[in-house]
C-alpha cells in the first residue's frame, strides 16, 4: 500500500515539475516577445514575389537619449572575422562604414545561411514587421532589386523606413487614371512618380524626368506646376530646371525636368519623387486615335553610361458626336434647315461650346471642337440635306442639345440630352463608347383656323341663317294653333 502511495506521489511530481518547465517556457517565451514595429514602405515598387526578413545584428539598450549596442550571438562570427571582439569595436566599424555595411551583413547572411529573426506581413504598398525585441536590424528584401535598411528600434517605438531600389521605376497617371477623355481645348494633369535610387559611394549623380507628349497635346513651360520628393515641394531654378523642346521623334514635343545637385538627396532613398504637369487637348487629337504621353526617368553618375527606367505611357481621347435630323412622322425623312447650339451638363450650363466648322464629309455636315488658337469660331450647327450633323473632340460626360431654329415647315422642338460614356477593360488600350449617336425629331402640322378673314364671315352668316330659320319655323308653329 505505502509502495503504491509512493508511486502516485512520485507520478503527481513528475506531472508537477513537467507542467512547471511547460510554463516556465511559454512564460520566457512571452518575455521575449517585442513592443516594436518596423513598417518598409514600398510606394509604387512592385513588390510581387518578394520577402522581407529582419536579422538583429545588434541588442540594443536605452536609458534617455544613450544606446548600449552588444553584438548577438548570430552576428559575433562577422566582427570577430574582421578583428572586432568587443561591442565597442564592433559598433564603431558600424558607424564608420554605413556606405558598404549593408552589402557586407547581406552577403554574410547568405553564404553562413544565418536564420531571421523576424518575417514581415505585405500589404498594399508596405510590409510590416511587428512585435520586434529592441535592437539594431538589417532588413533584407529578397533578389537583388532592392537595397537592405538599417534600423534601430527599442521601448516600443514604430518607425517607417522606405525601400530603397537600386533602380527607380516610373508610373504616369492621367487625372489619376491610366486613361481619360478631354474636350479639345481643355487642359489635363499629368503625374508621375518615382523613387529616389541608392546612391551609396556615387557622386555627380544625375537624375531627370523626360516625357514625349504626341502632337495631339500643346505645352509650355508654365504649364510644369510641381516636383516634390517625399512630403516637401523643391523650387524651381534653383532645385530643378524645366525644358519643353522640339521632340525627337516627328510632330511631338519633350519635355525634360532635371533635379539639381540630386545626390544630396540618397538620404532619403526610396521616397517618391512626383512631378506634375499639365497640356492642353489641342485640335490635331482629334486626327489621331488617341492623344498618348509616355515618360521615364534617366539617372547615373556616368553620362555615357545612365541609366533608364522603364516608360509608361498614358492615353487621352476625344470623342464624336453624330445628330440626325428626321421627320418625327415617319422618324426616317431627313430634315435640312435645322439649328442648334450644343452645351455642357444637363441642364445646360454656361455658354455654347465654341466650334469650327470643317469640310463636308459623305453629305454630313462636320465641326470640331475649337482650342485655344481658333479665331473665327461658332456656337451653331445646321443640319445638311442628308440630316446628318458630326461635332468631334467631345469629352464623355452629360450635354444639353437646344434647337435654335427648326426647318421651314415644322415646329421647333425641346432640349435634347446627350450622354457619351467611355469605358475600357485594359487600361485605355483600346475603349468603348456609348450615346455618341443621336437622333432628334421634328414634328410639322396643318394650319390653324385664322381669326377676322373670310372663314370667319362664313362661320357668322352660317351662324345668321340658322337663327332666322328657327324663329321663322317658330312663328309658323303659333299661327297654325
Amino acid at each position: 500500500m505505502k509502495n503504491k502511495m509512493k508511486n502516485k506521489m512520485k507520478k503527481m511530481i513528475a506531472m508537477f515539475m513537467m507542467f512547471a518547465m511547460i510554463l516556465g517556457l511559454n512564460t520566457v517565451a512571452f518575455a521575449a516577445q517585442g513592443t516594436n514595429t518596423v513598417h518598409v514602405n514600398t510606394g509604387a515598387y512592385d513588390v510581387s514575389g518578394v520577402t522581407f526578413e529582419a536579422y538583429r545584428v545588434f541588442d540594443v539598450t536605452k536609458s534617455g537619449e544613450k544606446y548600449g549596442y552588444t553584438m548577438t550571438t548570430n552576428f559575433k562570427e562577422f566582427f570577430n572575422g574582421k578583428g572586432y571582439t568587443t561591442d565597442d569595436a564592433a559598433y564603431e566599424y558600424v558607424k564608420a562604414s554605413q556606405a558598404t555595411i549593408t552589402e557586407e551583413l547581406k552577403n554574410y547572411i547568405a553564404t553562413n545561411s544565418t536564420p531571421e529573426d523576424y518575417t514581415a506581413a505585405i500589404t498594399s504598398g508596405k510590409a510590416t514587421f511587428s512585435n520586434l525585441e529592441d535592437g539594431y536590424y538589417i532588413i533584407v528584401p529578397s533578389g537583388t532589386a532592392f537595397s537592405p535598411n538599417l534600423v534601430t528600434v527599442s521601448g516600443g517605438e514604430e518607425k517607417t523606413v522606405n525601400l530603397k531600389g537600386k533602380d527607380p521605376t516610373t508610373e504616369k497617371k492621367v487625372e489619376d487614371k491610366d486613361w481619360a477623355s478631354a474636350q479639345v481645348g481643355t487642359k489635363v494633369t499629368f503625374k508621375v512618380t518615382s523613387q529616389v535610387p541608392d546612391m551609396t559611394g556615387k557622386k555627380n549623380y544625375v537624375f531627370r524626368l523626360k516625357d514625349t507628349l504626341s502632337k495631339g497635346l500643346t505645352m509650355n513651360v508654365n504649364d510644369f506646376k510641381s516636383v516634390k520628393i517625399g512630403e516637401a515641394a523643391l523650387t524651381k531654378d534653383s532645385d530643378y530646371t524645366v525644358k519643353v523642346e522640339p521632340g525627337t521623334k516627328a510632330e511631338t514635343t519633350d519635355l525634360v525636368v532635371e533635379i539639381n545637385g540630386f545626390e544630396k538627396y540618397n538620404g532619403q532613398a526610396g521616397s517618391n519623387i512626383v512631378f506634375e504637369y499639365q497640356a492642353e487637348v489641342n485640335k490635331d487629337a482629334v486626327t489621331v486615335k488617341n492623344a498618348t504621353n509616355e515618360a521615364h526617368v534617366e539617372y547615373g553618375n556616368d553620362p555615357n553610361q545612365m541609366g533608364s527606367s522603364q516608360p509608361d505611357k498614358v492615353k487621352v481621347y476625344t470623342h464624336t458626336l453624330t445628330i440626325t435630323k428626321v421627320d418625327g412622322k415617319d422618324n426616317q425623312t431627313s430634315l435640312a434647315g435645322a439649328e442648334f447650339e450644343l452645351y455642357e451638363g444637363s441642364p445646360a450650363q454656361g455658354s455654347a461650346i465654341k466650334l469650327v466648322q470643317e469640310n463636308a464629309v459623305d453629305g454630313n455636315n462636320v465641326y470640331r471642337v475649337a482650342d485655344t488658337t481658333d479665331q473665327n469660331t461658332i456656337t451653331k450647327v445646321v443640319s445638311p440635306e442628308n440630316g446628318k450633323i458630326v461635332i468631334k473632340g467631345l469629352k464623355d460626360g452629360k450635354y444639353t442639345l437646344k434647337e435654335t431654329k427648326a426647318p421651314d415647315g415644322y415646329n421647333k422642338g425641346g432640349d435634347t440630352t446627350i450622354t457619351i460614356k467611355a469605358e475600357s477593360n485594359n487600361e485605355g488600350e483600346t475603349i468603348t463608347v456609348k450615346g455618341n449617336e443621336v437622333t432628334v425629331e421634328n414634328n410639322s402640322g396643318i394650319q390653324l383656323p385664322s381669326t377676322g378673314g373670310m372663314g370667319t364671315i362664313i362661320f357668322v352668316a352660317a351662324g345668321v341663317c340658322v337663327v332666322g330659320f328657327l324663329i321663322l319655323t317658330s312663328r309658323k308653329t303659333k299661327r297654325t294653333k
